[in-house]
């Protein structure tokens, strides 16, 4: 059994964001939820966190 030589490429990343979502000031940090139903953003300018729900509309 012979494998092959070359393996299929994913695209490359994009710097371009495919939607801006507003967070509180000075974001500095995400983490996600173990599940992946949210993210939660670490705003040092503004002292709070903010939650997106990653399912979308």
């Amino acid at each position: 059994m012979s494998l092959p030589a070359t393996a299929p490429q994913a695209p490359a990343p994009s710097a371009d964001p495919l939607t801006r979502i507003p967070v509180g000031l000075g974001p500095i940090g995400i983490a996600m939820a173990p599940d992946g139903a949210h993210a939660y953003v670490t705003n040092f300018g503004s002292g709070t966190v903010s939650v997106i729900d990653t399912a979308g509309p």
